[in-house]
């Protein structure tokens, strides 16, 4: 799932501070996101719903295995 998201926030040309900012992470919390792209920490299901709407795409994008 880490590599998804990086995958999509970068074909939307967010960078990880822009992720942070339309998902309402807490301004204490933007490494978090960076973190998520590394697998270093697994979001929530009701983050990972949030990023995928943030991205504009189907959350089974996100969480695909490749």
């Amino acid at each position: 799932m880490s590599q998804n998201i990086r995958k999509h926030r970068k074909e939307k040309g967010l960078s990880i501070q822009q992720l942070a900012d339309l998902i309402d992470i807490d301004k204490n919390f933007y490494g978090q996101v960076s973190k998520m792209e590394r697998g270093l920490v697994n979001p929530t299901i009701s983050m990972v719903a949030t990023i995928a709407k943030v991205l504009e795409i189907d959350i089974t994008d996100l969480l695909k295995e490749k």
